[in-house]
């Protein structure tokens, strides 16, 4: 959604002046991939052009793999594909660790494209404070078409229930997870146009003294013999969210 004036200008003069626009949807028309929320303001952003070097890569399981693909793409020409494995613990995701300015409230924004999606699809966001560790998880489970958390107890809890992400070949369907490091609450969920208000729950904590960053993973895992695949596109890191 765009912020600031309304994309159709603001008292425009004449006919061949041209309508003032907000700078985010400046940045949208101009090519930018942060064009789902547009909140926040960004530290990290990634559509894979540029292969899967800024990575770290999960697998686990028989034909595991983390590649990327030119097959199928939300911008740009390349996605990141990820290929659970068929037993074991049919893993296969990507990480990323991140440092960042001052703590504050993240958001973790990320599409994906679930043509062959397996038994759960895990978003983690670690946040290393210098004196803590703080775990906020979220997942989708496409089987049963639940949308659960993990709270600060680790119990998976369900948000929502009959979440159908349609797996059209084209459908991108865009997360975005927003947590507050100052009070290590969750703050609020975004799956597609739906908003989770999530303000009042704790995230995990623990002591911790490492160098202050953010350790963010995308993990799917998948139906045992399955070689189950989502692909993953436009990941994108914010601070200083509202």
């Amino acid at each position: 959604m765009p912020r600031g004036f309304w994309d159709w200008g603001v008292n425009p003069t004449g006919l061949l002046t041209p309508p003032e626009i907000a700078t985010p949807e400046l940045a949208a028309r101009l090519g930018s991939i942060d064009t789902h929320e547009r909140q926040g303001e960004v530290i990290f952003l990634d559509s894979f052009e540029h292969g899967l070097n800024k990575w770290n890569t999960i697998t686990a399981g028989a034909g595991a793999a983390v590649n990327l693909i030119a097959s199928a793409a939300r911008s740009g020409g390349y996605a990141a594909d990820l290929v659970a494995g068929s037993d074991a613990t049919r893993l296969a995701g990507i990480g990323h660790l991140q440092s960042y300015l001052a703590q504050g409230r993240f958001g973790v924004e990320f599409s994906a494209l679930l043509l062959q999606p397996g038994q759960l699809l895990t978003l983690a966001v670690i946040v290393y404070t210098g004196t803590q560790i703080q775990g906020y998880r979220i997942r989708y489970d496409p089987q049963a078409n639940l949308l659960q958390y993990l709270n600060s107890s680790a119990v998976w809890v369900t948000l929502a229930s009959s979440v159908y992400l349609y797996p059209a070949t084209t459908l991108w369907h865009t997360v975005k997870l927003v947590v507050d490091a100052r009070t290590a609450k969750f703050t609020r969920l975004i799956v597609g146009s739906t908003i989770y208000d999530l303000s009042t729950i704790d995230a995990s904590v623990a002591a911790d003294t490492t160098q202050p960053n953010l350790d963010v993973s995308i993990v799917q895992t998948g139906r045992p013999g399955f070689n189950d695949i989502i692909e993953i596109d436009d990941f994108i890191l914010t601070q200083n969210e509202p």
